[in-house]
C-alpha cells in the first residue's frame, strides 16, 4: 500500500473558461482594493476551498498582495503552491461575480 499523500485537485480555469471576462475581473479587482464588499460576501466566494486559503485570498484581493508577499505572512503558510493560489484567485473573482449578479449588485 502506498503511503503518498492525497492531494486536493484544484482545476485550473482561464477567466474566459470560468465565463468572465477581464473587463469584468478589473472592475471587481479594483472594487474589492477599494472594501466594497463586506467580509462576509467574500468568504463567501471562498466557499469551497481548502482549508486555510481563504485569509490569503481574501488579504490579496483586498490588500493587492501577491502570493510571494504572502508566502511566509503574519497569517503563516499558505497552504497552496503559487499556482494553485491563482487559480482559486481566479475563482473567488468568478465566485464574487455570480454572487453579486444573483443579488442585482452592479458597478
Amino acid at each position: 500500500m502506498s503511503k503518498e499523500k492525497l492531494k486536493e485537485t484544484i482545476v485550473r480555469l482561464s477567466f474566459q473558461e470560468l465565463g468572465m471576462s477581464k473587463e469584468r475581473y478589473r472592475e471587481l479587482k479594483a472594487e474589492c482594493r477599494k472594501g466594497q464588499y463586506d467580509r462576509e460576501t467574500l468568504l463567501q466566494a471562498c466557499k469551497g476551498f481548502p482549508d486555510g486559503v481563504a485569509a490569503f485570498i481574501i488579504k490579496s484581493v483586498t490588500e493587492g498582495k501577491s502570493f510571494d508577499r504572502m508566502e511566509y505572512s503574519e497569517l503563516g503558510r499558505v497552504s497552496v503552491g503559487r499556482t494553485d493560489f491563482y487559480a482559486l484567485r481566479r475563482q473567488f473573482y468568478s465566485n464574487l461575480d455570480k454572487i453579486l449578479t444573483e443579488r442585482g449588485i452592479s458597478f
